[in-house]
């Protein structure tokens, strides 16, 4: 077994130096006896990659033991949420069944990697969501409730889904998420989708009190000039910046003199 593994590693080594990528090398997953192994399990991915691979039926204590894990990890994690709730579909198909437009979300943001994120690659996915209609609203507002950096941009991308959709859920899931809002990153893109959505001067003017409110000037700039670059009407982005005094120590910037 340490011959055939060290042999394994060798090959990989080699394909990485020749580039070659036809080759590659995955550490063993870890075997376990019950559902209740795979739950407790140390390391997250152990988590995953155990409940991704189980296929034995599910008795009534590990469903139920599904139930509460699935509750836990319900707005902390969503790569173990989402293959929790895959059991549940199959053991209680009558209670956890979600719309097909739902299941084909989920594919879609199960396959993100966040390390593409920052240049913009998932982008491509914003209309690939969004048209599969509002019936995917739901699943986008409860990942807009998602805190974790592995989650951020699952986030981000459901933030952008609902700037494109029109339903009247819209608003009022952005302006909870707004008030709580811990990433700068993110209450940018909120604010843009929620302007997206409603650009009457109401909105506007609740718009700019939320970057007047902003602790640090620097996010305060950072905050404008993003909207300002935005594809926004200059009459929105003029009124924005009619409220220039209520913004600490900014200066006008060039981009809302357009």
């Amino acid at each position: 077994m340490v011959v055939e593994r060290k042999k394994c590693v060798i090959i990989w080594f080699a394909t990485i130096v020749l580039g070659l990528t036809s080759i590659s090398y995955e550490a063993p997953g870890v075997e376990y006896k019950s559902f209740s192994d795979v739950l407790k399990a140390k390391a997250r991915w152990d988590i995953i990659r155990g409940l991704e691979s189980w296929q034995r039926e599910l008795s009534k204590d590990d469903v139920k033991q599904l139930e509460k894990f699935a509750e836990e990890t319900k707005y902390n994690d969503w790569t173990l949420n989402y293959y929790a709730q895959l059991h549940l579909r199959r053991n209680l198909p009558d209670k956890y069944t979600v719309s097909h437009q739902i299941e084909k979300a989920e594919q879609v943001f199960i396959k993100m990697n966040p390390g593409k994120v920052a240049n913009g690659t998932y982008d491509e996915y914003i209309d690939e969501i969004a048209k599969l209609g509002n019936n995917v609203i739901p699943i986008l507002q409860d990942l807009l409730k998602y805190r974790e950096q592995h989650d951020f941009f699952r986030k981000d991308i459901a933030i952008k889904v609902l700037a494109v959709l029109k339903d009247d859920r819209i608003v009022s899931a952005l302006k909870s998420e707004i008030v709580k809002e811990e990433h700068r990153n993110h209450l940018e893109q909120e604010l843009l989708a929620i302007l997206k959505q409603d650009s009457g001067d109401e909105m506007i003017d609740y718009v700019a009190n939320v970057i007047a409110t902003q602790k640090s000037s620097f996010d305060q700039e950072y905050i404008i000039s993003f909207l300002a670059r935005s594809e926004l009407s200059n009459k929105v982005k003029m009124r924005l910046y009619s409220h220039y005094e209520q913004f600490m120590d900014y200066g006008r910037h060039d981009s809302w003199s357009e």
